[in-house]
């Protein structure tokens, strides 16, 4: 664990995400199985002053599972990539 914080519900996880701020993290997604995800994003200026900045639950979506091995994990991480890339997109447009 980078926080040494055990991540078990929204409040450990907004704390682990909060930690891992105070350590430079600017792009942050935790991903938290069944209760869903939490991600902040910062967008900071040539001067080192953030310009913006959001951290929010998304919470997951009902599905019935078809595959869980590692395929499933690698599907995951390409949609949170592509959902944080865009978040920060639409921000520095």
């Amino acid at each position: 664990m980078l926080t040494e914080i055990e991540v078990g519900d929204i409040q450990s996880a907004s704390a682990a995400v909060n930690c891992l701020q105070e350590c430079g993290a600017k792009c942050i997604v935790l991903t938290l199985g069944e209760k869903g995800l939490m991600y902040t994003v910062q967008v900071v200026n040539k001067e080192g002053v953030t310009q913006w900045s959001k951290t929010e639950h998304v919470e997951a979506k009902k599905t019935n599972v078809i595959d869980t091995t590692v395929s499933s994990a690698t599907n995951q991480s390409t949609k949170t990539i592509h959902f944080v890339t865009s978040i920060t997109q639409s921000v520095v447009g």
